[in-house]
């Protein structure tokens, strides 16, 4: 029985470092990935001192932000006021790391670009939606690769072709690979 409850007491111990240790690691992730996007909203609002001449940047801005949709981004001008902000936000945002809104959890990061204050918002709930992803890729990997393997074999395509056409059969194709 003492053994037992050690065991127990070590296997919850080695559970909440492992807990601790991976949202260390997130947080860490989160930082860099914040960092490295800051860096590049930075560059491409370089030289921009006035609403005017944001505008100019703006398709390059949204165009970024669309190939991240977990982000969010608000440039304030030099008097505070708000220029741009890809989503509905509050009109002041917390000068912390951490932020929920909406019941939405955010990791934030704000730096200067002359006299511009850029604050970027990660939201942390797409890594459940990655994580999702990943397990039904995992669980669904076999049966994807079999379903690749049965419509590259050269009678199956011919058929399929001729029943449902080539646009069909070149539409399903990507998916499999």
């Amino acid at each position: 029985l003492l053994f037992a409850a050690c065991t127990a007491a070590v296997a919850l111990l080695a559970g909440a470092l492992f807990n601790r240790a991976s949202e260390v690691h997130f947080i860490e992730l989160d930082q860099q990935q914040l960092q490295g996007k800051l860096a590049v909203f930075t560059e491409l609002l370089q030289g921009v001192t006035s609403t005017t001449a944001l505008v100019a940047r703006r398709p390059a801005l949204e165009q970024e932000l669309q190939r991240h949709p977990e982000l969010a981004l608000r440039i304030e001008g030099p008097d505070g006021q708000v220029w741009f902000s890809s989503r509905a936000l509050p009109d002041s945002l917390p000068h912390a790391q951490h932020w929920n809104h909406q019941d939405t959890a955010y990791r934030v990061m704000s730096t200067k670009q002359g006299d511009l204050r850029l604050t970027l918002l990660l939201e942390t709930g797409v890594v459940m939606s990655h994580l999702n992803d990943v397990c039904r890729f995992i669980e669904m990997a076999e049966i994807a690769r079999f379903a690749d393997r049965v419509t590259r074999a050269p009678e199956w395509a011919q058929a399929y072709i001729r029943a449902f056409g080539r646009q069909d059969y070149e539409a399903i194709r990507p998916n499999l690979k």
